[in-house]
Order: structure tokens, then sequence, then C-alpha cells
């Protein structure tokens, strides 16, 4: 059995992809920031009416779920390249280890064929 990763689009996403989309949100969260000074100044200006003081509260909220957001993203990318930089590892000391057997037992050598199971009548079956 052989399990593969695309071992490039691995590092593309968790060195390109992730960190650009988590810069585009942390733009919007910049902008929506900037928008409670504003509105706080109108909102004391109009002596804080109930509609302003909620859209107030409601824009924070929404500039720390999308800092949540940037975090998430930056954190998933260095989690995906941590698993990617372990798969190459992974992959580097199997295939050395894969080499010394092969050096100690030539006949592990040949290509492993698994040995077919078996079936009886009624196993597996309705």
């Amino acid at each position: 059995m052989e399990i593969r990763a695309d071992i490039e689009a691995m590092y593309r996403a968790g060195k390109i992809e992730f960190p650009a989309y988590a810069g585009r949100l942390s733009e919007v969260a910049t902008t929506v920031a900037a928008q409670t000074p504003v509105w706080a100044s109108e909102a004391a200006k109009a002596q804080s009416p109930p509609a302003l003081t909620k859209a107030i509260e409601l824009n924070d909220r929404i500039t720390q779920l999308l800092t949540y957001a940037v975090q998430t993203w930056n954190d998933a990318a260095e989690t995906v390249v941590a698993i990617t930089d372990d798969f190459v590892a992974t992959d580097e000391q199997a295939a050395v280890e894969a080499a010394s057997l092969q050096r100690e037992c030539p006949e592990l050598a040949r290509p492993f064929e698994p040995v077919a199971i078996p079936r009886s009548k009624g196993v597996g079956t309705r």
C-alpha cells in the first residue's frame, strides 16, 4: 500500500495561499476596526443613541471575529508546513531504513505482493 501526498501543494498552501488569505482578512479587519472611533465620535455627538451604540458593539465584535479568523488561517498555515516537513523527514528516514534492510536481506528487494484472503461461502455476503 502506498499513501501519497502532494508535497508541493501542501507547501504552497502553507507558505503562500493560507497566509495570503489571512492577509486579505487582516485588511478587512483593519478597515472594519477603523470605523469604531468614527462611529464613537458620532455617537458622542448624538448623545449615544441605542442604535448607534449597538452598531459600535457589533463593529467591535466583527473586528474580533475577523482577527480570530486571521490567527486561525495563520495557525493553519504553520500546521500544514509542519505536517509537510514531517512527511518529508519521515519519507527520507523510511528510504534510508528500506535501503539498509535491502542490503541486509536482498530477498526484500522484490516487490511485496499481498496474500489473497481466502473467502468461504457466506462470509461477507448476504
